[in-house]
């Protein structure tokens, strides 16, 4: 998947490559500290669509605590359900082990987190919303 591999490469931006270089500057014990940090913060994402659940699934994947939200009923309890409304290859593996793991759950109401990532919608011409 490339979004995958989109947030692999801005932890190697942030902590080193995976050959175990650190970026510059940063110190064994400080990219553990950084990652213990980051992984006791809740994420929540707005919007459980095609960028929003595949960001969401991911990150629970990796061990952080994800809450999404979504306006769509349907969507919401399809995820909550460790299934997917959207059609991306490989997504069902993820969402499917997040949700059974607790670290993914859907709402229809925004809740609070630590961290925010907005992934809605925008118009691309203007007039239409």
């Amino acid at each position: 998947m490339g979004l995958r591999l989109t947030i692999i490469k801005i932890a190697q931006t942030v902590l080193g490559d995976d050959t175990g270089r650190l970026a510059s500057g940063v110190t064994p014990n400080a990219s553990k500290q950084w990652l213990m940090w980051m992984k006791s913060k809740k994420i929540s994402v707005i919007g459980l669509g095609y960028i929003g659940l595949p960001t969401a699934a991911l990150l629970a994947s990796n061990g952080y605590s994800v809450v999404g939200m979504d306006v769509s009923e349907h969507a919401v309890a399809t995820i909550n359900q460790g299934k997917i409304h959207i059609v991306e290859p490989d997504l069902d593996a993820f969402v499917r082990s997040a949700v059974a793991a607790g670290r993914l759950k859907a709402f229809t109401e925004p809740q609070a987190g630590d961290v925010y990532i907005i992934c809605v919608p925008t118009p691309f011409h203007e007039g239409q919303g």
